[in-house]
């Protein structure tokens, strides 16, 4: 191959690398839209309850880790940073928060934080 060829390929690769930070996605949508059920497919572990009744009651922080863990939100601030400032404007948030830690490599999950919301319910 040439040498535009060659730098060609290296421009797809530098794509395909993982980002320096670890991404953090946010899922939002309405009650049984498939949040958990999506979230549990991606990290390849049934890492949240996922059915039609109402599950999910806290924001759940989904990262990897070398051991299954479960934190609570004074011990998540320190991985959070924007957390302290966050709590600190939305009073009484802290009781409704946790940290799920698991230990899956599946579809590049250790590149993300996941957050998980509480289900919308529509007003209509």
């Amino acid at each position: 191959g040439s040498k535009e060829e060659a730098m060609a390929d290296a421009e797809k690769l530098r794509l395909l690398l993982p980002p320096r930070e670890k991404v953090t996605l946010l899922i939002i949508g309405n009650h049984s839209a498939g949040k958990s059920s999506f979230i549990n497919w991606y990290i390849g572990e049934e890492i949240l309850k996922a059915n039609m009744a109402i599950e999910t009651s806290n924001v759940t922080f989904i990262t990897r880790g070398k051991k299954k863990t479960k934190f609570l939100p004074d011990m998540m601030m320190d991985h959070y940073t924007f957390l302290p400032e966050f709590v600190k404007k939305v009073d009484g948030v802290e009781d409704h928060m946790e940290l799920q830690v698991c230990t899956s490599s599946e579809r590049q999950f250790p590149m993300l934080d996941v957050i998980d919301t509480p289900g919308l319910i529509d007003g209509s």
